[in-house]
């Protein structure tokens, strides 16, 4: 949830935050094993213009089929694999937004 200045409209901000974080999220640019830093992703979204604060932001691992869309069969807990504010691939994995249109989803105040 961000909170977007008085100048902005924020359905455009919201769309490109999300446009950015496709961008950031796409598997070409991670590495088998490589964590997710989320004060990077926090900075690309404090850093689109119209942005003036960051309320809140939650990664969720979406499993099984949700909505006709086929996710990942294995259940990963971020809450265990996160610490400070790094979350830790499991061995031999790479982290996947495999349908970002869907679950990139950004609101605004």
């Amino acid at each position: 949830h961000v909170v977007i200045d008085s100048f902005s409209n924020a359905e455009v901000v919201i769309q490109q935050i999300n446009s950015s974080l496709k961008d950031y999220f796409k598997i070409q640019n991670f590495q088998i094993g490589e964590p997710i830093f989320m004060t990077q992703v926090q900075n690309i979204i404090i850093n689109t213009d119209g942005v003036i604060s960051l309320r809140s932001m939650q990664f969720s691992n979406l499993f099984g089929e949700i909505d006709g869309r086929n996710y990942s069969g294995s259940i990963f807990n971020l809450a265990s694999n996160t610490k400070d504010n790094i979350v830790i691939a499991p061995e031999g994995s790479i982290f996947e937004i495999r349908f970002p249109n869907s679950d990139i989803v950004g609101n605004a105040t």
